[in-house]
């Protein structure tokens, strides 16, 4: 499901960009400004084709980020629909950190279905998602019940909707439909790409675990599943990340395999403690290979675990100065 982005009243500043490059000698056909706040740039341009040359990613976004004071780069190109001959082009903020993921996930007894569903995606507005869900029961139903949440969970959230209120939200459609008793888990990891601050929702699901470096502590709070209330109450859990840090979530499949072990906490921290690779599919194989192994190759549950590597982000260009426009395109014009 797509969700229309709303275009925001920038009549002026989209002049005076317009102006500016037109100074600098680059032709553009149109602007549009979406969001201009800072850190969370959204701005459209339909220009001619220039055959290969990158003319948006070596010039026009150099030129923006002297203009708007911050780094701007091309989130996307595509031939412009109305216009043969024509690209639009999306230019963004850059972020400041990038999140690189891997996913690890077994069906319960080696089968094709697994009742759990993985989501890692940046959603706009400069936050990337990070979610599992788990549908109770295995299988088919258990599939389409934890996939459905993460469907509408991506569309709420994409909208702009606050974290907290989507996830009310999207139980109050489960509870409405649920008449077979079938729930789902969730745990959401919403990552900020300007400053790294991470906020954890969880809604019947089991600790998440931070390594960084040498040390590893774990993030929890407690709910009961999706649909189970009508008002469910959400737990909001903020950490501040760090450049190199490993995020690691895990359906609760994980902690039903070992056999004799009182805390499974302690258990995981210390699987975590001892990795010796730090590249998110790596981790996310190693540690799913650890759980199977604890288990005696015995797979009782599905088994999901998602890996986010939190990276500073290195600018790939300078800003090319373009005159005296830097700061005065984010004041009010009314």
């Amino acid at each position: 499901m797509k969700y229309k982005k709303k275009k925001e009243n920038h009549y002026w500043q989209e002049e005076r960009i317009h102006d500016a490059l037109n100074h600098a000698g680059v032709e553009i056909n149109h602007i549009d400004i979406y969001r201009l706040d800072e850190g969370n740039v959204e701005i459209e341009m339909i220009m001619e084709k220039d055959e290969g040359f990158g003319k948006g990613e070596k010039v026009i976004a150099p030129m923006l980020s002297d203009i708007l004071n911050e780094h701007i780069v091309v989130a996307k190109e595509k031939s412009d629909e109305a216009e043969v001959g024509y690209s639009c082009i999306t230019f963004v903020s850059a972020r400041t950190y990038t999140v690189e993921t891997g996913i690890a996930t077994v069906a319960k007894g080696g089968t094709w279905v697994s009742g759990d569903s993985h989501s890692a995606v940046d959603i706009g507005s400069g936050k990337f998602a990070v979610a599992i869900s788990d549908g109770m029961g295995n299988g088919k139903r258990a599939h389409e019940e934890s996939k459905a949440t993460l469907q509408l969970l991506q569309t709420i959230l994409q909208s702009g909707m606050d974290e907290t209120v989507a996830i009310k939200s999207i139980n109050s459609i489960l509870s409405l439909r649920t008449n077979e008793e079938m729930f789902s888990t969730l745990d959401l990891a919403m990552i900020d790409l300007q400053d790294a601050d991470a906020k954890f929702l969880k809604v019947g699901s089991i600790p998440s675990f931070v390594k960084r470096g040498s040390k590893v502590f774990q993030i929890e709070a407690g709910n009961l599943p999706m649909g189970m209330l009508d008002n469910v109450e959400v737990d909001v859990v903020n950490e501040q990340l760090k450049d190199g840090d490993l995020l690691i979530m895990m359906s609760d499949g994980i902690f039903d395999v070992p056999k004799g072990i009182e805390n499974k906490e302690v258990w995981m921290k210390r699987l975590v403690y001892q990795l010796n690779v730090n590249k998110p599919q790596e981790v996310a194989d190693l540690l799913l290979e650890e759980v199977i192994r604890a288990g005696q190759g015995e797979i009782n549950d599905d088994m999901t675990i998602v890996v986010a590597k939190i990276k500073r982000n290195i600018p790939k260009w300078a800003s090319i100065p373009v005159g005296q426009h830097v700061n005065l395109l984010r004041k009010k014009a009314q």
